[in-house]
């Protein structure tokens, strides 16, 4: 990325991040504008802290279950586990329930959300 536009999206990707965290955005929008940035920021790269100016996370810590179905299962577990700890969470295969296989993800709130878009975007 080249110097002179990386301003230019790190401007927009605070936008929309502002905007996703603005009271006043209908849900949908927000989710919207999140997933846009996220998907923005991974595309270019941009880590949190080139958009918090110095500032700490405000993120706390959460965990999430996900659940992954056949087909491809086992091969679907490593390629989330993989993309959470790439961004620095904690995943833990839980086994098998039923017909799906659980992933227990525990990180700050917008690295697992940052996982679930990258993930998303490479099952497609």
């Amino acid at each position: 990325m080249s110097t002179t536009k990386a301003p230019g999206k790190l401007d927009t990707i605070r936008a929309l991040l502002a905007t996703a965290e603005d009271p006043r955005t209908p849900k949908s929008e927000a989710e919207l504008a999140r997933r846009r940035a996220f998907e923005m920021m991974a595309k270019y790269g941009v880590e949190e802290a080139m958009l918090s100016d110095g500032q700490p996370s405000r993120d706390a810590l959460t965990a999430k279950y996900v659940d992954l179905p056949n087909p491809w299962a086992m091969s679907r577990v490593r390629l989330i586990c993989f993309i959470a700890q790439s961004v620095g969470c904690k995943a833990v295969h839980m086994g098998v329930r039923g017909k799906v296989r659980r992933v227990h993800i525990v990180g700050h709130e917008s690295d697992i959300q940052r996982a679930e878009v990258l993930y998303a975007s490479l099952l497609i």
